[in-house]
């Protein structure tokens, strides 16, 4: 509540929550991450997957096992991670 108002608006995280978007990635990993993602919205980059599934660990660091929750197609083969995992590929390889 960075206003004092006493009231979460949609540019504010919860204070009294680890994770305001209950992705599963924390909000201090969400906004010191690298990749960074918005603590605000649980799919970040709207690929269909969320944020705290992308970076499973929460570690606030892409792991090589790890799709990007910043970029749609981590593996550039033209399908949202979220698609390919739905359909049973790799988001990770752009040959599957």
């Amino acid at each position: 509540d960075a206003d004092g108002d006493g009231r979460i608006s949609e540019t504010e995280t919860d204070p009294r929550r680890s994770d305001t978007d209950n992705d599963g990635r924390s909000d201090g990993n969400e906004v010191n991450g690298d990749p960074a993602t918005d603590p605000r919205l649980p799919d970040t980059d709207g690929d269909g997957l969320p944020d705290g599934r992308e970076d499973a660990n929460d570690n606030g660091q892409q792991e090589a096992t790890e799709t990007d929750p910043s970029d749609s197609d981590t593996d550039g083969g033209g399908e949202p991670d979220g698609d390919e995992t739905l359909l049973g590929r790799n988001p990770l390889n752009q040959e599957s």
